[in-house]
């Protein structure tokens, strides 16, 4: 009887071991993504004769194989996350050789590139000519800022707009080009325009304090509405720039001269030299609104008018007010300083109570008692007071004109015995004619305290001194300016005020933007105002806000800035001979030499789709791994019955020798 029965059935039982080792490890990665199944392959040991016969020793494991078929696709929502829809590797480099994979479980390391969340190596990108390179996005999480180059203004200015109005919108909304500047910064800039005489309109343009950035156009249109061709493409230059505030100004700003004018002449004062400590400049004008100059120091003056400019030249200086707003700095409107019309008079002084009653004071010849009132528009007017005794300690005052015309009056003046005005004719309110036919009302004041009143004593000189208050016009003599750039202003007539700022302006950066501005779709018809900016370019430079892979497994990237943009592309490998690839652990595979592998784009040449924010399941199917362990078992149970059968047999034979 031979051994050999039971060495088959010992050979079974390590094969169907190997096999249920197989399912095992498949069922185990079930939920592996990119995991492939595997098959065992056994094998006929081989036979052979003993002369006795022919004796077959059972079976063997002879390797495994890998089954390539697609696993089912998932989505998981993270956008690093890849599978292939169809044929196709990833591709990982690392050091030594590449690797391949279906997993598709990537991630972005702290340095941009994509990598493999398990190995950690590096997803690899599709270069030209179908070479490689580490995918990295780095240098697409943002984009550069691109300048405006154009802009549109389209739409209705109602021609029936009356001269000087501002039409800026079709509403309350300003109308406004969001311009992007040579250095990436938006701007602004607020677009009117004001009706001139005629079919003219001035276009301007402001910034957000209504500082013009460009110069005034004037824009005319034909009869029929339509703009003239000549206007209706504009080239734009603006150079923008910020205001110093008073408190920045006082670092930089220094001048202690004065501007001296004689009689109010503007051009009698001398030039003063202006200098600035730091990178910040005087701007100077053609005129209001026109082209602007940055200088940093140099000789101004004031011209005829009253502005302050450029010795030598035309150009303006500009001054800034408490809003930040340029405008010339101008002292046209503060050449006069204006009258200070008389509010009060005070009249102090002793009547003879020795007078006769209905006795006038002055007496008809004598010099007469007399006070000037101010009036509005700066000229004097010569008021006369007489004093008419009623009865003892009883006067009456009359305030009159030179020609003897009653002013006001009269107030009648009661006094104690001992001389002193009784409360009640203390104080009068006193109307004397203005310059402009209207009023003044003054307070006549007779008494501020027992020694200095109007009096009526026996032992005190007679005499009334009347005193009005107010102030002439002034002329502008004198201007000097403090740390700030404020202006202060000194009158002829002891006034003093505060003028313009002088402006100072801070450039930054060689900042400009170079526009072109169609206005070809401009009308000026009678009706609604219905105007809009239409078609601007340029954009602010943008961050990456998402990204998602194509079907190609190019990067699509959207931007902060509405910009969007495509990137790196995936790399994709396929193999003429998947038998020749090896596995080597974590859904990797390595590729012999013999596998014949080719490298190209998805979705092309034969390759899968990529599928964004999805990964590859694992290929195993439980129905068919649970139909081989069914068989695994009962292969098993059949070996081990052979192997009892024969141990028994053996047993017998073993017995029947030993009992003979």
């Amino acid at each position: 009887m031979s051994m050999s029965s039971i060495y088959s059935s010992l050979s079974g039982m390590l094969g169907f071991s190997k096999g249920l080792e197989n399912s095992s490890n498949n069922v185990s990665n079930l939920n592996t993504p990119g995991f492939k199944g595997r098959d065992v392959f056994f094998q006929e040991l081989n036979p052979y004769s003993d002369g006795q016969g022919s004796h077959y020793d059972g079976v063997k494991v002879n390797g495994s194989g890998i089954r390539f078929s697609a696993g089912d696709l998932t989505t998981t929502g993270n956008n690093t996350d890849l599978a292939i829809d169809g044929a196709g590797f990833f591709i990982l480099r690392g050091e030594g050789e590449n690797l391949y994979t279906r997993a598709g479980q990537f991630r972005l390391d702290n340095d941009g590139y994509l990598v493999d969340q398990n190995s950690n190596r590096r997803v690899a990108a599709l270069t030209g000519g179908n070479k490689l390179s580490d995918l990295n996005i780095k240098a697409n999480m943002f984009t550069e800022a691109s300048a405006t180059t154009k802009a549109t203004i389209k739409g209705n200015i109602d021609a029936g707009t009356s001269e000087g109005g501002v039409v800026s919108a079709g509403s309350d909304t300003p109308l406004t080009i969001d311009v992007i500047d040579n250095q990436g910064v938006k701007r602004n800039v607020r677009v009117s325009f004001v009706k001139k005489f005629g079919s003219q309109w001035a276009m301007q343009l402001k910034d957000q304090q209504g500082n013009f950035v460009a110069p005034e156009t004037i824009v005319s249109f034909g009869a029929d509405g339509s703009i003239r061709a000549e206007d209706a493409n504009l080239s734009i230059n603006y150079l923008p720039f910020s205001v110093l505030s008073a408190e920045k100004a006082k670092d930089v700003f220094k001048q202690d001269g004065e501007y001296a004018f004689t009689d109010g002449d503007f051009t009698s004062a001398p030039a003063l030299v202006f200098n600035l400590d730091d990178e910040v400049l005087f701007m100077a004008r053609n005129n209001e609104g026109g082209e602007p100059d940055y200088i940093n120091g140099g000789e101004f003056s004031f011209d005829v008018d009253g502005n302050l400019v450029v010795t030598g030249s035309d150009k303006r200086v500009a001054g800034v007010n408490s809003e930040g707003v340029i405008a010339d700095f101008s002292l046209k409107d503060l050449k006069e300083n204006p009258a200070k019309p008389t509010a009060k008079v005070q009249a102090f002084g002793n009547l003879n109570p020795e007078l006769a009653d209905f006795a006038n004071f002055p007496a008809e010849g004598e010099d007469p008692i007399s006070f000037e009132v101010m009036q509005s528009n700066g000229e004097k007017l010569q008021i006369n007071m007489e004093f008419t005794k009623q009865a003892a300690n009883v006067w009456n005052v009359t305030l009159r004109d030179t020609e003897g015309e009653l002013v006001s009056g009269p107030y009648s003046l009661n006094f104690d015995s001992n001389g002193i005005l009784a409360a009640e004719s203390r104080t009068f309110s006193a109307s004397i004619p203005d310059s402009d036919d209207t009023a003044l009302s003054v307070e006549l004041k007779l008494y501020e305290s027992d020694s200095k009143s109007l009096t009526q004593k026996v032992d005190v000189t007679d005499g009334v001194s009347p005193v009005a208050d107010g102030k002439e016009k002034g002329l502008l003599e004198k201007v000097t300016f403090d740390e700030k750039g404020v202006a202060h202003l000194s009158y002829s007539n002891g006034n003093t005020a505060e003028g313009p700022r002088i402006a100072l302006v801070d450039r930054g950066t060689e900042a400009s933007a170079n526009f072109d501005l169609s206005l070809s779709g401009l009308t000026s018809l009678s009706g609604v105002n219905s105007v809009e900016v239409s078609d601007v370019d340029g954009f602010e430079a943008g961050r990456v806000t998402e990204f998602s892979f194509q079907e190609d497994g190019v990067i699509a990237f959207k931007y902060s800035n509405g910009q969007e943009k495509t990137g790196p592309q995936v790399a994709m490998a396929n193999f003429l001979n998947v038998n020749a690839l090896t596995s080597e652990g974590g859904s990797l595979f390595s590729a012999g030499e013999d596998a014949g592998i080719t490298v190209g784009a998805a979705n092309s040449g034969g390759f899968g789709k990529v599928k964004g924010e999805s990964i590859e399941l694992s290929n195993v199917e439980l129905s068919r791994e649970f139909a081989e362990i069914i068989i695994i078992q009962r292969g098993y149970q059949a070996s081990s019955q052979v192997m009892n059968v024969s141990n028994e047999m053996i047993e017998n034979l073993y017995n029947s020798v030993r009992g003979r």
